[in-house]
């Protein structure tokens, strides 16, 4: 196409250059009565392939924003079909310079905030006229030769708001967009079709550019390949935002419009989050936003450690009444086993068993075997169960974690797996309390038991 294209005309606009390609289209310099702009041409083969239909309506679309001006979004001059040349087109100003993303390493550490609060003001711009961007990226903004203004590009996938069931791609709920940069509602597609919804995604977006802006590389850099390890870092992972160099206000708008929640990250942000603060800091009311920021953040912050807190405990609690039922049924099922008391102590997150001194069952004194639980990963109850064992005549001694064996890690339900790791324990726990010649003093004797069978 390009080699068709070259030294025509599309709308009167002379194509003169190749100035860049993207997945869908070839982006040409073009001239015309003096002026400069850019022509976007699209691809026939993937618009019969998408569907004609839809690529007019984003054609549509992106004509109905000639006439709107903002300084720091890009500016439609046409859009439309060449009959001639057979190709949907768009043509909008030239933007010169580099794009933020082969930019990154050159940026001033001091134009980070002007210049995410640039992009921030057009992305506000388009919500004004009732559309959402959502591919807000660093390869979708120019930035001038300078660094100190930033212009959003790339206006092929704005939305209308409130579209409700109709779709870019008829009935197909595709997904438009760029995964590393888009919030875990948006990559399965159940982002909300509300002016708040598509906020939500906005904001995360443009704490995806405030990331690369602080951090100097790409959100989720260390898991690009494979594919799926990218979507599971989109989905759960909070990156790390830990450049001393940058103000921690800055560091701290970043985190929160990363929020993986839709509504706890529009309870931390809203528009004028991004406004950059006046030199005197002694401005009250400046300084009263900057407060009410951090007090959202703090309270938000301490609300999800105590939900947290209260799932932990909820599972520990459910594995507690289930390890007591698996004890149950193990020293029941085998007439070796001594009479025993089965306790919990919340205090350790443990499930305590003392099997009671007994000729008959040659215990001679009394065996205790600890079993410890810690949730390791509450949305996949993943567990991990350690026990030790321990005789003693003189009373329960203070546990010895360093004594512990772990028996059990992983999603808890594991059923029959973690029934059989109890049973062997308790097996091998008596057996060795049996035979060792220290029971027979007052002190403490430990027994470590091997890990299963």
């Amino acid at each position: 196409m390009a080699s068709e294209l070259l030294g025509n005309e599309i709308a009167g606009w002379h194509l003169e250059e190749v100035s860049g390609y993207g997945k869908s289209a070839i982006v040409f310099r073009a001239t015309k009565g003096g002026s400069s702009a850019a022509v976007k041409v699209f691809d026939r083969e993937i618009v019969e392939r998408f569907g004609r239909a839809s690529q007019q309506e984003r054609v549509y679309r992106e004509r109905k924003l000639i006439g709107k001006h903002h300084p720091h979004l890009v500016e439609i001059i046409d859009a439309g079909y060449d009959d001639d040349k057979a190709v949907f087109f768009v043509v909008m100003e030239f933007v010169p310079g580099q794009t933020l993303a082969d930019a990154l390493l050159s940026i001033p550490r001091d134009r980070i905030h002007t210049l995410i609060a640039q992009v921030a003001g057009a992305a506000e711009f388009l919500e004004s006229l009732g559309l959402a961007h959502r591919d807000i990226k660093p390869e979708n903004i120019g930035v001038s030769a300078d660094f100190s203004s930033a212009k959003l590009l790339d206006l092929g996938v704005v939305r209308p708001i409130g579209l409700g069931n109709i779709t870019d791609e008829g009935d197909q709920k595709r997904f438009v967009g760029t995964l590393r940069y888009s919030p875990p509602e948006l990559l399965i597609r159940e982002e909300q079709d509300t002016l708040d919804g598509w906020r939500a995604v906005s904001f995360y977006q443009l704490g995806g550019v405030l990331h690369d802006l602080i951090m100097q590389r790409p959100l989720f850099a260390h898991h690009t390949e494979p594919y799926a390890e990218l979507v599971e870092a989109a989905r759960t992972e909070l990156p790390a935002i830990n450049a001393p160099d940058v103000p921690a206000d800055l560091r701290l708008l970043a985190a929160n419009c990363l929020v993986k929640d839709p509504s706890l990250r529009l309870s931390l942000v809203n528009w004028a989050c991004f406004q950059k603060p006046p030199a005197d800091r002694t401005d009250a009311r400046a300084a009263a936003l900057r407060v009410a920021q951090r007090r959202r953040a703090a309270t938000t912050a301490a609300s999800t450690v105590q939900r947290d807190s209260e799932s932990r405990r909820q599972i520990a609690e459910e594995v507690h009444h289930d390890l007591a039922r698996i004890i149950r049924a193990a020293v029941e099922s085998d007439d070796i086993f001594p009479p025993r008391r089965i306790d919990t102590n919340d205090s350790i997150s443990a499930v305590n068993v003392v099997f009671a001194q007994s000729e008959t069952y040659a215990l001679p004194s009394p065996l205790h075997v600890r079993f410890r639980v810690e949730v390791t990963d509450v949305p996949s109850k993943v567990v991990r169960i350690a026990a030790n064992a321990f005789i003693s005549r003189s009373g329960e001694p203070s546990a010895d974690s360093a004594n512990t064996v772990p028996i059990f890690e992983g999603a808890y339900g594991a059923g029959a797996v973690l029934d059989a790791k109890i049973a062997d324990y308790l097996t091998l726990a008596l057996d060795a309390s049996q035979q060792d010649p220290a029971i027979h003093t007052d002190l403490a004797f430990w027994v470590n038991v091997p890990q299963g069978k």
